[in-house]
């Protein structure tokens, strides 16, 4: 296990709640984090960290909707979007991120819109 790997767990958990996070998230990520990768996170480190995730998954978000095909089918799906220009705009507005993290932070904005 690695840093990154703990990252993108943070990063996919604040994805996977649309980046709006309870008041508690903190604490229970903590917990899952220790529980998880055998590492203890402080709770200000984690809370720090999700909240520019959750900035992160709103611009993709309101991104997002600049980077939509035409759709070709009765519903759209991955293949409207044009992922290129997604997640240019995505890295252009956080260089120093890792560009892992904001895949999965995007994919998760993603697969919201698209359900």
């Amino acid at each position: 296990m690695s840093n990154q790997e703990i990252l993108l767990d943070l990063a996919s958990e604040t994805g996977r709640r649309w980046g709006v996070l309870p008041p508690d998230f903190a604490l229970k990520m903590a917990k899952r984090i220790q529980r998880k990768f055998k590492v203890k996170l402080g709770v200000e480190v984690i809370a720090d960290l999700a909240a520019g995730y959750a900035s992160i998954y709103r611009f993709a978000d309101s991104a997002l909707k600049e980077c939509l095909l035409p759709v070709r089918g009765e519903y759209a799906s991955l293949a409207d979007v044009d992922n290129q220009k997604y997640m240019l705009k995505i890295t252009s507005q956080f260089p120093a991120e890792d560009a892992e993290i904001l895949d999965e932070i995007a994919g998760w904005a993603v697969y919201y819109y698209l359900r």
